[in-house]
């Protein structure tokens, strides 16, 4: 696991986090160091390597975790997150933009 780069650990860990599947949370702020992020990781899964694709499959410590998560791996050679067999989507986000003032806005920079 730790050749994966720490954004893609973010953006898996944002994902978990979206879906409430780790608890306790595990915070993926940028002043975290990635030896602390897999420490967390590693906490909630264990690790097994298929050699001949070379695809890591993260499994469920919990046994809860382990019936409601989908097949979580990491294509090294894609340098990816699949999700059951599908490449990760983050969730979109939209930023929100509101003006409380009708008329003629001025922004200055």
């Amino acid at each position: 696991m730790e050749k994966i780069s720490k954004p893609e650990l973010v953006t898996f860990l944002r994902l978990c986090d979206h879906h409430k599947w780790l608890s306790p949370r595990v915070r993926y702020a940028s002043i975290r160091s990635k030896p602390m992020l897999l420490k967390d990781l590693k906490h909630h899964f264990r690790e097994s390597m298929e050699e001949s694709p070379w695809i890591l499959t993260l499994i469920p410590r919990n046994c809860v975790l382990q019936r409601t998560l989908p097949r979580i791996q990491y294509d090294y050679a894609e340098k990816r997150f699949l999700l059951d067999g599908d490449p990760l989507r983050p969730p979109a986000r939209q930023p929100s933009v509101s003006f409380s003032r009708r008329g003629p806005v001025t922004l200055h920079f």
